[in-house]
C-alpha cells in the first residue's frame, strides 16, 4: 500500500465520512493537498511543514514510538492554509471542520505508522539523511 493509500484510508477513518467517500476521490483530494514526491506523498516534506510552525515538539511525538500528541483542526488549517483545507474539503463534499478534524486524526497517525522499526529512516536516506533533516527541523 503507498503512503497516499494509507493516508486515504486513514483520513477516512478519522473523518467519520467512510461511507460517504472512496478511497481514490479521498487519495486524489490529500496529493493536491499534502506536499507529494511523483505520484505518493513526500512524508519529509510533511514533517518539515509541520516542524517549522513551531509544532516541533508534537512533530516529534508523532516520530517516536511513544504516545502522540494531538493536534487540533484550527492547527492544521494554520498550516495547511486555510483556503488549501476548504478547497480538499469541497473536492470531497464535506465541510471544512470535518476535513480539519479528519487531517488532525490522519497526520499524526501516518507519520507514527511510518517511523516505527525504522521505515521513516529509511525513506529519508538512513542515519546521514535523517541527521540533515533534523538539523532542519530545530
Amino acid at each position: 500500500m503507498s503512503m497516499l493509500q494509507m493516508a486515504a484510508q486513514l483520513f477516512m477513518d478519522k473523518s467519520g465520512a467512510n461511507a460517504d467517500l472512496d478511497l481514490g476521490s479521498v487519495a486524489n483530494a490529500l496529493k493536491n493537498l499534502l506536499p507529494s514526491d511523483g505520484n505518493d506523498l513526500d512524508i519529509g516534506a510533511l514533517i518539515s511543514q509541520f516542524g517549522s510552525s513551531n509544532l516541533t515538539s508534537m512533530v516529534g511525538s508523532w516520530l517516536g514510538d511513544g504516545a502522540n500528541q494531538e493536534i487540533g483542526g484550527a492547527n492544521i488549517t494554520d498550516v495547511l492554509g486555510e483556503h488549501k483545507v476548504a478547497s480538499f474539503a469541497s473536492e470531497l463534499g464535506i465541510d471544512s471542520n470535518q476535513a480539519s478534524s479528519g487531517l488532525a486524526g490522519m497526520i499524526p497517525e501516518l507519520i507514527n505508522k511510518n517511523s516505527s522499526g525504522g521505515s521513516l529512516l529509511d525513506s529519508l536516506g538512513g542515519a546521514k539523511g535523517m541527521a540533515g533533516f533534523a538539523k532542519n527541523l530545530f
